[in-house]
């Protein structure tokens, strides 16, 4: 693995897209081409937008080719699961730029239930894989969670608890 992360594999590229159109139409002759405003993301020199309508085995193609290529720029399977764990800002940040979508897909009902899922379960549990992440991490960190929790397990048995059953 190299320095910035990459494997070894080259981008996936399927056959079919190196015959296909501009998704852009030239311009015209007495016109000089305008300089493109918008910088291009991470997957736009993979996969182009095609002229014509994809078939359901080139949207699979363009999908997996973007998966592939989402899973070298991070670092693949293994090192999201044995490498550094997600921080807050990152998550909030990869569900607000849709990462999971190739670029120029309009995201249907894939983009918003993403976002919904993100921002809600997804940051609930990011919250709690980091809080048991640092609770496992170093003794002292785990000894004063299980000391500070036993007196509050314990103020709430002694007091609270009778205070609500005497109440009802």
């Amino acid at each position: 693995m190299s320095s910035d992360g990459a494997r070894h594999l080259k981008p996936v590229r399927p056959k079919w897209l190196e015959d296909m159109e501009p998704a852009t139409p030239e311009p015209a002759t007495d016109e000089a081409p305008r300089p493109a405003t918008a910088t291009p993301g991470p997957g736009t020199d993979l996969v182009p937008v095609p002229a014509r309508p994809l078939t359901l085995s080139q949207k699979a193609a363009v999908n997996v080719a973007h998966w592939a290529q989402r899973s070298q720029q991070t670092g693949g399977l293994v090192d999201s699961i044995i490498g550094d764990p997600v921080s807050l800002r990152r998550h909030i940040r990869y569900t607000k730029d849709r990462e999971w979508l190739p670029d120029g897909h309009p995201g249907g009902f894939i983009g918003p239930a993403g976002q919904v899922q993100g921002f809600t379960i997804g940051l609930l549990l990011v919250a709690a894989g980091n809080a048991l992440t640092w609770m496992g991490h170093k003794s002292l960190h785990f000894w004063s969670v299980v000391v500070f929790g036993g007196l509050a397990a314990l103020f709430l048995w002694l007091f609270i608890i009778p205070l609500v059953a005497h109440i009802f």
